[in-house]
């Protein structure tokens, strides 16, 4: 089960306005919500904001990635707010996007214990 859950501070709490907040299956058929995301659309202080939580197709593999992205793009044009034509990205001052992508990184394996250490030492360096 997915959950989007936005803290904000007591102070602020009576400058939100305009909440609305959407939902997207992305799962077998577009039906099951195994897979997909939510979307709340927020306004505080003229700004307003995007908050996305997803969860996307595993796997590696060129298909599994082109899949994660096309989620993305169905999550995103998909859910619009009640007053507009526009998608997330479009009718969104900021949109910040956050939840179980499952994007890999796919780095070369040539030298990685020479970055691993030369890391390591970055890391020494900032705590003295």
């Amino acid at each position: 089960e997915m959950r989007l859950m936005i803290l904000v501070r007591r102070e602020l709490v009576e400058e939100i306005s305009n909440v609305d907040v959407e939902t997207v299956s992305t799962g077998i058929g577009s039906v099951l919500a195994n897979k997909g995301g939510i979307v709340a659309f927020l306004t505080i202080r003229r700004t307003r904001l995007c908050f996305v939580t997803a969860h996307l197709e595993a796997h590696e593999g060129r298909k599994h990635y082109l899949a994660r992205c096309a989620n993305l793009a169905t999550i995103f044009s998909e859910a619009r707010e009640s007053n507009t034509l526009l998608d997330a990205t479009l009718s969104t001052h900021h949109c910040f996007v956050c939840g179980d992508l499952n994007f890999r990184l796919n780095l070369p394996l040539e030298n990685h214990e020479d970055r691993y250490n030369n890391v390591c030492q970055l890391m020494l360096c900032k705590r003295c």
